[in-house]
């Protein structure tokens, strides 16, 4: 009966992503990347971002195919892996894999609409969903065989020898290549996992060091990419890592996880409290707790890059680790009256709070929406004057994180400039600029 529940829940999730999806319009990034006809022309793109631009070759890659493939089927593909995404995590919050909890479920979902950053930005909209969702679920897929094997009591179920090395070596590459902050986040956490073994079992299974080694390989072709170093050059200069800078991008740092995700910290001391008292699990104790480390140390290490202190997608992978510390800290099961009356009320709030952020976010993500169409309408109308387009504001502005454009930078004066250009990709145009 779980199973189907599960299925049940898992259905109507990837049938609202894939509705969603569909009304999804390309933007900004988006329509540069329609001038690759081809799968050959994303490759030589990606290889060339690489040595020339940006080494997040994973990213870049998955974002050129997301645009170049039709609508119908980036609505289909993308909610498939954000529903694996969610369904990961849920494995990485749970002790018994057998015994899979539908509440906890729910639960993971909930909590993803309340607190992913950007989330129009880094699920729905192509650029962010793929240099963000699908790179992250590849590096959520790189723990779990380390948390099932903590935990013992699901050992090979998901993991037969046969396909676990095949498995360390792709995720490994793939999730170290993915992301710099998020990647190294990743080599932490396993790194967590082989001092767990070393000191508690003196003994370090060979898979769990290979795949940590497939992971460092990955990153460190991430780091090694001549286009990161060029980029940099290029946008803040080679000597922007000063102690001076760190000192206020920490600050930085410190101020956006005050004001935008002071109330995930909150949730993730009142469960831990609620956990020390009522419903202790000693290994699941110290997943939330480990989880909770390995996440902000992802977000502060952001102190080393020249950007992405202002939360938003930068913050989304050490976020992720955030809220799996969050989930840890949850009961698979209510065990006992005491919990069952404390679980329940709190369960039932977060929902009523899910429910209202999602119904608000939706509306939001539905105008602003509607009035990029409604600007993509009014330039395919004006193709064939053959003139300089001139476009008035969007007639919606984005109110909230679950809008594709909220925060990003619309076209201004100049038709040469980002993300002016972009149009004449797209369209073939000769230029728009804003209209005074």
């Amino acid at each position: 009966m779980r199973k189907k529940i599960i299925f049940g829940i898992m259905l109507v999730l990837f049938i609202t992503i894939v509705g969603i999806n569909l009304y999804t319009p390309l933007y900004s990034d988006d329509l540069y990347m329609t001038q690759y006809k081809s799968v050959m022309d994303i490759w030589n793109a990606s290889v060339d971002d690489y040595f020339n631009w940006n080494g997040r070759f994973i990213g870049q890659t998955l974002f050129r195919l997301l645009v170049y493939i039709p609508s119908w089927l980036f609505a289909l593909v993308n909610a498939a892996i954000f529903c694996i995404f969610v369904f990961v995590t849920f494995l990485l919050s749970s002790k018994n894999w057998k015994n899979l909890s539908p509440l906890k479920l729910v639960i993971v979902i909930s909590l993803f609409v309340l607190f992913i950053p950007s989330f129009g930005q880094t699920i729905l909209w192509r650029a962010g969903a793929g240099n963000y969702l699908w790179t992250t679920t590849i590096i959520l897929s790189m723990i779990l065989p380390y948390y099932s094997h903590f935990f013992e009591t699901h050992e090979g179920l998901l993991f037969p020898k046969r396909i676990l090395y095949p498995y360390l070596t792709i995720f490994g590459i793939a999730a170290g290549l993915s992301n710099e902050n998020t990647s190294g986040g990743l080599l932490l956490c396993l790194l967590g996992f082989l001092g767990y073994e070393y000191f508690h079992k003196k003994k370090v299974a060979w898979w769990q060091v290979y795949g940590f080694m497939a992971t460092l390989f990955g990153f460190l072709i991430l780091l090694m990419s001549p286009g990161n170093k060029i980029r940099t050059a290029a946008t803040v200069g080679s000597d922007y890592l000063t102690l001076k800078n760190m000192v206020l991008w920490l600050l930085n740092i410190m101020e956006a996880l005050y004001n935008e995700h002071l109330w995930l910290f909150v949730g993730i001391a009142v469960c831990a409290t609620l956990s020390l008292l009522f419903w202790f699990d000693k290994k699941k104790y110290l997943m939330g707790v480990f989880f909770t480390i390995i996440g902000l140390a992802t977000i502060y290490a952001l102190i080393m890059s020249p950007l992405g202190h202002e939360g938003g997608r930068p913050f989304f992978g050490g976020l992720v680790f955030l809220i799996l510390g969050l989930l840890n800290f949850f009961p698979d099961e209510k065990t006992s009256d005491v919990t069952r009356k404390i679980y329940y009320p709190f369960v039932s709030a977060l929902l009523v709070v899910t429910l209202f952020t999602a119904v608000v976010g939706l509306k939001d993500y539905y105008y602003s929406s509607q009035a990029i169409k409604a600007r993509y309408d009014f330039v395919e109308s004006q193709i064939d004057s053959n003139d300089r387009i001139e476009a008035q504001e969007l007639s919606y502005q984005p109110q909230s994180r679950f809008s594709i454009n909220y925060g990003l930078e619309d076209i201004g004066e100049d038709e040469y400039a980002f993300p002016n250009s972009g149009y004449q990709v797209y369209f073939g145009i000769k230029g728009i600029i804003l209209k005074d």
